[in-house]
């Protein structure tokens, strides 16, 4: 059902994410959110993944060796400060140095 419920301090401002299972095809998503008083409960508004697509690539050092086992991340470059920290995607490089980031598809992104 994708029921939760999360225990936090009252009063302060937090900021939900929710990442897809491996190998899903949808991006993640972050949203807000202001905890009730102690003691109280607060219902959220739903909040769904949106559709992706995915981008692969090649990693190697200079010289043109292949980079296994690195990590890859992607960020937002126009989101304000706070939010472009927090990567879109992430990934790992496999032994010939390839890579793949799923990521928001930029075809259905509401313009800001």
């Amino acid at each position: 059902s994708g029921a939760f419920s999360l225990p936090v301090a009252g009063h302060l401002e937090y900021v939900l994410a929710l990442a897809p299972p491996a190998g899903a095809r949808y991006g993640r998503s972050r949203a807000p959110v202001t905890a009730p008083p102690p003691g109280e409960e607060k219902p959220l508004d739903d909040l769904s993944l949106p559709a992706a697509i995915t981008v692969y690539g090649d990693a190697s050092a200079l010289g043109g060796s292949e980079l296994s086992d690195a990590h890859v991340s992607i960020h937002c470059r126009d989101c304000p400060q706070d939010e472009s920290a927090i990567p879109m995607a992430e990934a790992m490089t496999d032994a010939s140095g390839r890579f793949g980031l799923t990521v928001p598809d930029p075809g259905l992104l509401e313009d800001p």
